[in-house]
């Protein structure tokens, strides 16, 4: 069935009035902090607001010199930074812009879920039910906390739409649709919704009105046109993709890397769906509450198919799965998954509950088409047992309890013009009944930036004079952004994001626990060989630092600044080398204390250095004279050949040069670069170069090339045939 401009119209309609009155319930309830909102001031507020300041500039952000030691900010892929309309960051400020994209994915979600079951022959009732059921979800509005997460899985309905018209009608013009959609989707930044989308679109590609003949014909040219959607969407979003996946290797999302606790961090258990239906309680259920007039209506879906309901089945099966798939080990599908090759990019199967939530939105709109139509004894005698079952097993409030006792007794017993009525007015039903299920909401940066607040005076002070060396922060954990140096611009060791390196994960692991546990000499020469002239602390805290050399300079109202005049300084020739397996680099550091005598400790796997490693060799100077996020420029005068150390973060697209010769990069001190440099004068260049990048710009224009060629084409035949 072609999607019609008054169809449109009627979605666009439902999306917006629906949208804005759950917004505007949500805003009423009272706030409290959440994993919603520590992750949004943890990650996504601060990279978002980065963002907009360099998109307002004309730039666009590739690496980030500020946190970590340099982080290549377009390899983490969650941020989304190449997604079209995360622009608004450039253009709103950054709180009202998370809300703005936040509502305006509510609304697409909606929207698609309402021309979904339009176009599979549902009534416009039917199908205004499953956009208030969706929108008024748990899933939607939890995950409005993670701004990328909610923009992925926003495209999901959108993909299933593109996939039922391809499947009712292959051919180039609908796979060109569902490979844009798709693309678009991969770029909004959450890798994992895309790939659970993609393995669910055979459900919506299978036709759905042909006999068995004509499906049988059908199927492969359907695989066929799905295939090039996915080649289409994978080439158009090719930016996105490409460093995301350059970047895994030694990542925290290296499979050498994850713990195997965390492939199911948050387990799921077949007793918590009904917890989960009964009420939307932030952090302590999983997001499966919808009320109670969208449960009963998925039951009556099940036990009475409605003539010419074409969605049915396939909601049913969504919602089946996912709610399997949700279950983790405890499914026979994870484990096998986890086994395969690429099985460490889909940890925390928990997150298949929103597409369990999706399904059971798109059932209720099969359940309120079966309410329009007549039932037979055995049907209404099904639908009262079950729905009956469901009122008892699910610990609904006393309200929802007598409520749902009500409706089904409407729906079941009634006449049919009675029932026809009642049909009518189930999407404001479901409005009614589910928003007052929410007792609070999540916090958001509009309501309080507590996060960045407590230490701002101390960062105020950095930045004013963190140009002389970068930061450390010690501050308790949880209370406080670790990426707060993002919005101030103060440069800091410490960081944190997805597809963080490991060994600076380690690094900055190994340096709080030997601060938390009191172990001076430890913490104190690992803060100095990162180069930490200036370390952060809470008020009055790890006062051992004194005793090392770190005098304090600041004293706030909860943080300290110290500075160690002996941190290592960002570029230096050194005076003493050091050979390293990997793994031991950090403890070298340790026991060595390399920062006393300006030394540095190389990895063994990069090979003995040519150049002496005596303290003679390092007469010398390295003085930085140009340095930007792309490009570092140091000149270097050196007695004898020597390691000249830079300490930046080590990334295999930075390239470096001697007087316009390159040169081989070696890791130092486990998270920076060294190059070796001969005697005598030299300009050495430090340059960015993201190949990946690249790569994946030339590809998707490609690409777009070939899918605009073969468009033309096609018009071109279609046009050319008589009649």
């Amino acid at each position: 069935m072609p999607v019609s401009r008054a169809s449109l119209r009627n979605a666009a309609a439902i999306a917006v009035a629906v949208t804005a009155g759950a917004w505007l319930w949500m805003y009423l309830l009272p706030v409290r902090s959440s994993g919603q909102s520590i992750d949004l001031y943890f990650l996504f507020y601060p990279a978002h607001f980065r963002f907009g300041e360099e998109i307002a500039r004309g730039n666009l952000p590739v690496w980030n010199a500020d946190l970590g030691l340099g982080l290549n900010e377009l390899a983490d892929s969650q941020f989304g930074f190449l997604y079209p309309p995360n622009l608004l960051f450039g253009v709103l400020d950054t709180a009202l812009a998370i809300d703005v994209l936040a509502w305006l994915h509510f609304a697409l979600a909606t929207c698609a879920a309402y021309l979904l079951c339009q176009s599979c022959g549902l009534a416009r009732t039917s199908a205004a039910a499953a956009a208030a059921a969706l929108t008024c979800s748990a899933a939607l509005h939890v995950l409005s906390g993670w701004t990328t997460m909610l923009a992925t899985f926003a495209w999901c309905p959108v993909a299933f739409l593109a996939a039922h018209r391809l499947g009712d009608a292959p051919g180039w013009s609908r796979a060109l649709a569902l490979g844009v959609v798709l693309a678009l989707q991969l770029l909004a930044g959450y890798l994992q919704f895309s790939l659970y989308t993609m393995a669910l679109l055979p459900l919506f590609l299978w036709p759905a009105r042909a006999d068995s003949t004509v499906t049988a014909r059908r199927l492969p040219a359907i695989a066929a046109w799905a295939a090039v959607a996915v080649a289409l969407a994978l080439g158009l979003a090719a930016p996105g993709v490409l460093p995301a996946l350059a970047a895994v290797p030694g990542s925290l999302r290296d499979a050498a890397n994850i713990p195997g606790w965390f492939y199911e961090l948050i387990p799921v258990r077949l007793s918590d769906f009904p917890l989960g239906l009964s009420g939307a309680a932030l952090d302590r259920r999983i997001p499966a509450y919808a009320g109670v007039v969208v449960p009963l209506l998925a039951i009556g879906a099940i036990v009475a198919p409605a003539p010419g309901d074409r969605l049915r089945t396939t909601a049913l099966v969504l919602t089946a799965a996912c709610a399997v798939l949700s279950l983790g080990r405890q499914s026979l599908v994870f484990p096998l998954l986890w086994k395969l090759p690429f099985g460490h990019l889909l940890t925390h199967p928990h997150k298949m509950v929103y597409f369990f939530s999706l399904g059971l939105s798109l059932l209720a709109a099969s359940g309120a088409q079966a309410a329009r139509t007549p039932l037979a004894p055995l049907q209404r005698a099904t639908w009262l047992a079950l729905g009956a079952l469901l009122l008892v097993v699910v610990p609904f409030g006393a309200a929802p309890r007598v409520a749902g006792a009500l409706l089904l007794t409407v729906l079941v017993f009634p006449g049919q013009p009675a029932r026809r009525a009642l049909a009518l007015a189930l999407p404001a039903l479901i409005v009614v009944a589910t928003l007052p299920g929410y007792r609070a909401r999540a916090q958001r940066p509009w309501d309080n930036l507590n996060f960045f607040v407590r230490y701002d005076d101390a960062y105020q002070w950095l930045a004013r004079h963190g140009r002389s060396g970068r930061a450390f922060v010690l501050t308790p954990e949880l209370t406080g952004s670790p990426r707060h140096g993002e919005i101030v611009r103060v440069a800091q060791v410490t960081t944190n994001g997805t597809f963080l390196a490991a060994r600076l994960d380690r690094y900055m692991q190994e340096v709080r626990a030997a601060a938390n546990g009191g172990d001076a000499g430890r913490a104190s020469a690992l803060l100095r060989a990162s180069g930490a002239r200036f370390i952060l602390t809470g008020h009055d805290k790890l006062g051992w630092l004194d005793d090392t050399g770190a005098r304090r300079v600041f004293a706030g109202t909860a943080a300290d600044v110290r500075e160690d005049p002996a941190a290592l300084p960002r570029a230096y020739l050194a005076r003493r080398v050091l050979v390293s397996p990997a793994d031991r680099v950090v403890d070298t550091i340790a026991a060595s204390r390399i920062a006393d005598d300006v030394g540095v400790v190389l990895d063994a796997e990069d090979g003995a250095p040519s150049v002496p490693t005596t303290a003679e060799a390092a007469r010398g100077e390295a003085r930085i004279v140009e340095s930007s996020d792309r490009h570092v420029r140091i000149v270097v005068e050196a007695a004898q050949p020597a390691i000249l150390v830079l300490l930046d973060a080590w990334s295999p697209e930075w390239q470096a040069s001697v007087d316009g010769r390159d040169v081989v990069t070696r890791r130092a001190n486990g998270i920076a670069r060294a190059i070796e440099v001969p005697a005598g004068r030299h300009d050495v260049v430090f340059r960015f170069v993201p190949r990946s990048l690249y790569a994946g710009a030339l590809l998707s224009l490609m690409t777009a090339g070939v899918a605009l060629a073969v468009t033309v084409v096609d018009r071109r035949r279609k046009t050319s045939v008589p009649g």
